[in-house]
C-alpha cells in the first residue's frame, strides 16, 4: 500500500499525477504485490530485495525461496510503471515507509506469516550494553531498539534469564528472533 502511495504521490510529473497515471500506477502496484511470495514462519524465511518507485529504492521483504524469481517480477513492475525521467530522488526506504535514521537499518521481519521490510535499530552491542542502547536503557544481546523499545524479533523484549537468539546462524545485524533460556531451550 505504501509503495503505491509513493508511486502515486511522489513520482508524478512535477509532483502531481494525472488520472491515467494514477490508474496505471495502482494497477502496476497491485500486480507487483500479487506476484510477490511473502510466506514465512520465522524471520529466517525472509530476505530483503530492492524495488523502485520511480524516485529511488524501496526495500521489500519476500520469501527467501522466491528470491531467484524476483528479478523477473521487478522487471515487469518497472516496465509497467514506465518511470522515465521524473526528476525526483529519495534515499532507500523500507516498504513500511521508514527511512533509516542514525543507528537504524532496514531489516526483514515475519509478521502474521508474511515477510516485510521495516526500519529498525540494529542489534549490535553498544560500548556499554550487551545489545544496543535504547533511549536511556540497554537492550539484551540479540534484541533491537525500535522506537525507544527493546524487542526480540516481532515480540517484546525477553524476560529475565532469557536471551534473544536466532533460529539459525546470527545475521550480520546481530538480531535474534526467539526468547529462550529460562523460558525454554534455545535453538541449537
Amino acid at each position: 500500500m505504501l509503495v503505491m502511495m509513493i508511486v502515486l504521490v511522489g513520482c508524478g510529473s512535477h509532483g502531481a499525477t494525472s488520472t491515467a497515471d494514477s490508474a496505471n500506477g495502482s494497477a502496476c502496484v497491485s500486480d507487483f504485490q500479487a506476484a510477490l511470495d511473502r510466506a514465512c514462519v520465522t524471520v529466517s524465511d525472509c530476505v530483503l530485495v530492492r524495488s523502485t518507485d520511480c524516485c529511488g529504492a524501496v526495500v521489500v521483504g519476500i520469501a527467501a525461496a522466491s528470491e531467484p524469481m524476483f528479478a523477473s517480477v521487478e522487471a515487469t513492475y518497472e516496465t509497467c510503471l514506465a518511470c522515465g525521467a521524473r526528476g525526483c530522488q529519495h534515499a532507500d526506504i523500507a516498504e513500511d515507509g521508514g527511512a533509516p535514521g542514525p543507528g537504524e537499518t532496514i531489516v526483514a521481519t515475519c509478521d502474521n506469516k508474511l515477510c516485510k521490510a521495516i526500519t529498525a535499530g540494529t542489534c549490535a552491542p553498544s560500548t556499554s550494553c550487551a545489545g544496543p542502547t535504547c533511549g536511556n536503557s540497554c537492550c539484551s544481546a540479540g534484541e533491537r531498539c525500535e522506537a525507544g523499545t527493546c524487542r526480540c524479533g516481532n515480540g517484546s523484549a525477553c524476560g529475565t534469564g532469557d536471551t534473544c537468539a536466532s533460529g539459525g546462524p546470527m545475521g550480520s545485524d546481530s538480531c535474534g528472533a526467539i526468547c529462550c533460556g529460562a523460558s525454554g531451550p534455545c535453538p541449537g
